[in-house]
């Protein structure tokens, strides 16, 4: 009997310390869990939380780049055109902007000018009127027009159509030069030039027998040539964009030369 009793209590022992470890382990398990959780929920309002301000820290900005005072939500739509006269130019030209924008006369409100060549602005230059005597032919001009308050802020833009300067052929400024005699030959030249500044050569294409023309409009005519009365030259002028003139030149010989 009393092995049996004593049994009976070990038994009674271990299955209270059974109890025991299980509910230990239940526990553990189910604190461990929860600190997990924890951590879980934690590390994800750190990361929501920056996210949150980077959001509205960009809004925020998004909101200053287009603030736009009440007054001036209709400006967008005031520029209704830009336009540039004359319609075609040239390096001798002056160019001319124009806006068609209203209602115009709004208290503390400007309209000014940009200038822009071949993109780039000109800083110089913010008037209604360019002179383009400074810039080659092929360029393309524009304007841009803005709105302006008085503290310097642009509320609105709008550019014109580009003008391109146009390039103009060489010309015959006038009759041939007074020709001199010199080693067997009669020298001279031809008055010509380029209104665009561009370098240009020449060539005979008809002329008087023995008449020869260099490329820089230099003349050479052999004594031995030369007869009196009229002629007539042909010539061909052509500039480095290979924009060409073909002009005629009258002159008369008034006496016999000895060559």
């Amino acid at each position: 009997m009393i092995f049996n009793k004593t049994f009976r209590e070990k038994r009674m022992i271990a299955k209270k310390q059974s109890c025991a470890d299980s509910f230990f382990k239940k526990t553990s398990f189910f604190t461990l869990m929860t600190a997990v959780m924890l951590l879980v929920a934690c590390g994800r309002t750190a990361i929501e939380v920056p996210e949150k301000r980077a959001r509205e820290s960009q809004a925020i900005s998004d909101e200053e780049k287009q603030e736009v005072l009440p007054e001036e939500k209709d400006f967008r739509g005031w520029i209704h055109s830009v336009s540039l006269r004359p319609p075609q130019v040239n390096n001798e030209s002056t160019l001319s902007v124009s806006t068609d924008w209203g209602p115009e006369g709004k208290p503390g409100v400007m309209l000014r000018y940009q200038w822009f060549v071949n993109g780039k602005k000109i800083l110089s230059e913010a008037s209604a009127r360019l002179n383009l005597s400074k810039f080659r032919s092929g360029a393309r001009v524009y304007a841009v027009a803005h709105l302006v308050r008085n503290d310097g802020k642009i509320i609105a833009s709008r550019r014109s159509r580009s003008s391109v300067i146009q390039n103009r052929p060489p010309r015959l400024d006038a009759d041939l030069k007074e020709m001199k005699e010199e080693d067997g030959y009669l020298i001279g030249a031809i008055a010509a030039s380029d209104p665009d500044g561009d370098a240009f050569t020449m060539r005979l294409v008809d002329g008087p027998n023995g008449l020869m023309i260099d490329s820089d409009g230099s003349v050479r005519w052999p004594l031995s040539k030369v007869r009196p009365g009229k002629y007539q030259m042909t010539l061909e002028l052509e500039d480095e964009r290979g924009l060409g003139l073909l002009g005629t030149l009258l002159f008369s010989m008034d006496r016999e030369r000895e060559g």
